[in-house]
C-alpha cells in the first residue's frame, strides 16, 4: 500500500474530510435508488411530484459533492507530485556525480517523468474508487434493510469473486514490476541510440547488435505487458460476468430462503444492477491503483537510493574558504588516489597517487592517451569526485564536502562531454553589448543570439556549440578555466586562434588555465608554464 502511505504522508487534506465528502456523494447516490424504488411503489400523482422534488435535490447534492471530490483529489495529487518532484530535484542537486552515475539516468528519468505521470493519471480513478466504495456500502445497507438473506447471499458470492480478483492481481504484481523495469531498460537503450547516433552509423555491426538488443527488450516488453493486459482483461470479463451470476442468484436462489421474495424481487434486482456501475468503476480503479502503487514503490526506491548517496546535511553545510590572496594562492594534491570500484567490489581503474601543486595564474597543458585518466583527473581537480585516499588543498585548507561549493565556484569548465544550456542560468546581470561582441568574435553572430537570457537556437555544429560554451565561459569570468579537448572539433583557423589568441589573453588576465589537449604543435607557446602527462593513471615526465 505504498501509494496510500505516500499520499497520506504528503497530503495537506485530512483523510476524515475526504471520507466525509465521499460519504455525502455515496449516500446521495444510494438515495437516488431509494427514491426511484419508492416512486415505483407509490404511483399517485401527488406523491410522484414529491419524489421528483426529492430526486432533483438528491441528484444536485450528488453532482456537487462528486465534482468537488474529483477536483479536490486531482489538485491535491498534483500538488503532492509537485512537492515530491521538487524534493527529488533537490536531492539530485545535493548528490555527487559519482552517486548519480551509480543510480543511472534511466531510473531517475523514469521516476521523475513516467512514474509521476502514472500517479497523476490515477488521481481521478482514486477519487472514483472512494466514491464507488462508499456507494456500494450504502446500497448493500439498503439491500440488507429489504432482505438480510439477500445481503448474505450477495456478500458470499461477492467475496468469492473479490477473493479470486485479488489473488490474480497479486500474481500480476511481479509482472507489472517487470514490465516497468523492461520499459526503463528500453528507454535507456533508446537514449544510447540517439546520443551515440554518429557512432552507431559508423559501424554496421554495432548498429545491428544495438538494434537487435532494442528489439529483444521491446519483444520482452510486449510479452510481459501483453500478458498483464490479457490477464487484466480476463479479470474484467470475470467481474462483469459475476453480476449476471449475482442477479441470477437473486432470481433463482433467494425464493428458497425468503417467502416474501415476490414483494422485493424488483427492488433487490434493481439494487444489484445499480451496483454494476460502481463495482465496475471500483475494479477498474483498483487496477489503475495497482499500477500507480508500483509507480509509488519505484519513486520511493529512487528516493531511498538518493538518500543513501546524498551527503548528510552536516557535511553539506557550507563553510567558507580563506584565501591567501585574490583569487587564490595554490591548489595542492597530496598523495591523491581515486579508484573506480565495480559492482563486485573490484577496482576497475586507479588514478594516482598524485602529488601536484597548481599555482594561481598558471597555464598548464595536460596530455595522455585514451584511458590514461585525464577526465578522472579533471573531476578530482573540480571536486566532482573526491579522493579515495589523500587530500586536495586550496591555500593549505583541505577540501571536503562542506566547502566544495565555494571551491567549485572558482571554476568555469567546458568538459569534453559538456552540456550546453539554452539559458544563462546563474548569471543575473548580462551585458548585452559584451554578448554581441563575443558573438561577433566567436563567429556566431549570424548563427544565434541572446534574447531574455535565452539563446534563440542551439541548432549549431559541434564546433559552434563549443564556441557558444566558450562565450558563457567569458560571461562567467571565473578565475580558473578548464578546457577538455575544446579545440578538437574546431576548424583549423579557429583552432589556431584558440591557441594563439584566446589562451594567451586568458593568461594576461591572470586566469589559471588547465587545457587537456593533443595539439603538440602548440606545446611550445610562450604562455604555457607546464605540460603534464598521464599514463595508466600515473603522472609521468614530459616529454
Amino acid at each position: 500500500m505504498r501509494l496510500l502511505q505516500l499520499l497520506r504522508r504528503e497530503s495537506s487534506i485530512s483523510p476524515w474530510f475526504v471520507a466525509f465528502i465521499s460519504c455525502v456523494s455515496g449516500i446521495s447516490n444510494a438515495l437516488i435508488l431509494t427514491i426511484i424504488n419508492a416512486a415505483t411503489k407509490d404511483s399517485s400523482q401527488e406523491s410522484n411530484v414529491g419524489y421528483l422534488f426529492l430526486f432533483m435535490i438528491v441528484i444536485g447534492i450528488h453532482l456537487i459533492s462528486q465534482r468537488y471530490m474529483l477536483v479536490k483529489t486531482v489538485r491535491e495529487v498534483e500538488t503532492i507530485i509537485h512537492k515530491i518532484r521538487l524534493r527529488i530535484v533537490n536531492k539530485i542537486c545535493n548528490a555527487e556525480l559519482l552517486s548519480l552515475e551509480q543510480i543511472g539516468r534511466s531510473e531517475i528519468y523514469a521516476s521523475v517523468e513516467k512514474e509521476m505521470q502514472t500517479i497523476s493519471s490515477a488521481s481521478m480513478a482514486m477519487g472514483m474508487m472512494c466514491q464507488s466504495a462508499i456507494l456500494i456500502l450504502f446500497v448493500l445497507a439498503y439491500i440488507a434493510w429489504m432482505s438480510f438473506i439477500a445481503l448474505v447471499l450477495f456478500v458470499v458470492l461477492s467475496t468469492i469473486a473479490v477473493g479470486f480478483y485479488w489473488f490474480r492481481m497479486n500474481e500480476l504484481k511481479k509482472d507489472i514490476h517487470a514490465s516497468m523495469t523492461l520499459e526503463n531498460e528500453l528507454f535507456d537503450a533508446l537514449t544510447h541510440l540517439l546520443d551515440g547516433f554518429k557512432e552507431v552509423k559508423m559501424s554496421e555491426m554495432r548498429s545491428a547488435e544495438l538494434s537487435n538488443y532494442i528489439g529483444n527488450i521491446s519483444t520482452a516488453v510486449v510479452d510481459v505487458k501483453g500478458n498483464v493486459t490479457t490477464q487484466i482483461s480476463i479479470i474484467n470479463v470475470f467481474a462483469q460476468t459475476s453480476f449476471y451470476f449475482l442477479t441470477a442468484a437473486m432470481v433463482f436462489m433467494l425464493p428458497r430462503f425468503s417467502p416474501t421474495y415476490s414483494d422485493i424481487v424488483i427492488k433487490i434486482a434493481a439494487g444489484v444492477l445499480f451496483l454494476a456501475g460502481p463495482i465496475t468503476n471500483l475494479i477498474g480503479s483498483v487496477q489503475i491503483y495497482a499500477i500507480a502503487n508500483v509507480a509509488a514503490e519505484n519513486i520511493e526506491t529512487l528516493v531511498a537510493a538518493l538518500d543513501r548517496h546524498i551527503r548528510p546535511a552536516s557535511r553539506r553545510r557550507s563553510r567558507p574558504l580563506v584565501f591567501r590572496k585574490a583569487p587564490f594562492g595554490d591548489i595542492t594534491f597530496e598523495h591523491v588516489v581515486f579508484e573506480f570500484v565495480g559492482m563486485e567490489g573490484n577496482v576497475s581503474f586507479r588514478l594516482g597517487p598524485i602529488d601536484l601543486t597548481i599555482l594561481s595564474g598558471e597555464t598548464i597543458f595536460i596530455t595522455g592517451g585514451n584511458g590514461s585518466g585525464k577526465s578522472t583527473f579533471l573531476r578530482l581537480l573540480t571536486c566532482l569526485y573526491f579522493p579515495t585516499q589523500g587530500v586536495i588543498r586550496l591555500d593549505g585548507q583541505p577540501l571536503s564536502e562542506a566547502n566544495t561549493g565555494a571551491y567549485r565556484n572558482l571554476f568555469s569548465v567546458i568538459f569534453y562531454d559538456y552540456h550546453l544550456f539554452d539559458r544563462l542560468y546563474g548569471l543575473p546581470d548580462v551585458d548585452m553589448q559584451h554578448v554581441e561582441e563575443l558573438l561577433e568574435r566567436l563567429q556566431l553572430k549570424d548563427k544565434t543570439s541572446l534574447v531574455d537570457k535565452k539563446f534563440t537556437t542551439l541548432d549549431l555544429s559541434s564546433g559552434q556549440k563549443r564556441r557558444l560554451a566558450l562565450l558563457v565561459n567569458y560571461l562567467e569570468d571565473k578565475p580558473i578555466c578548464v578546457f577538455d579537448e575544446w579545440a578538437a572539433e574546431q576548424d583549423p583557423d579557429f583552432r589556431r586562434y584558440f591557441y594563439t589568441n584566446i589562451l594567451e589573453e586568458l593568461k594576461v588576465k591572470g586566469k589559471t588555465v588547465i587545457v587537456v589537449t593533443h595539439d603538440e604543435r602548440y606545446y611550445d607557446m610562450d604562455y604555457v608554464d607546464r605540460i603534464l602527462k598521464l599514463e595508466e593513471g600515473q603522472l609521468v615526465p614530459y616529454p
